[in-house]
């Protein structure tokens, strides 16, 4: 068992595909890649909105383990290369991102967020190609 210090408030947790890094993300803005096996920081991915952090809802791993995925208050989810920490690609949504998701085969982002209809209070889920990118599809209806 090992315990260390990952952020100075309320966080996440999740193992990376091999179990051999960890993946901490925090409202202090900024999500963290660990060395699981001696607790070494590798990685800091921070979010920001000019100079001002943004909380880092969740933070999960690609099935290859080679890429990150982080959801936002900053109104995106973030794609990060597990290895350089570099950010590689930003989903922008108008509202908090709650939920960023890798598909099983990792061909697939899913993004979530809440009261982006045009302000009806309705939430978003959108669907993207990691080939491409792009929005593949929108699906509308969801409450606060």
């Amino acid at each position: 068992v090992r315990t260390w210090q990952a952020h100075g408030v309320d966080c996440d947790a999740v193992f990376s595909p091999t179990q051999l890094k960890c993946l901490t993300s925090s409202e202090d803005g900024t999500a963290k890649l660990w060395n699981a096996v001696t607790a070494e920081c590798l990685h800091t991915l921070q979010h920001l909105t000019g100079s001002t952090s943004c909380a880092v809802i969740s933070a999960v791993f690609s099935p290859s383990g080679t890429e990150i995925l982080t959801a936002s208050i900053d109104e995106c989810a973030k794609l990060w290369c597990s290895e350089t920490g570099k950010c590689m690609q930003s989903l922008r949504h108008t509202s908090v991102v709650s939920v960023a998701k890798f598909s099983s085969d990792g061909s697939t982002v899913l993004t979530a967020c809440e009261g982006e209809a045009g302000g009806l209070g309705l939430g978003v889920v959108k669907t993207w190609s990691t080939d491409t990118w792009q929005c593949q599809r929108e699906f509308w209806g969801h409450g606060a």
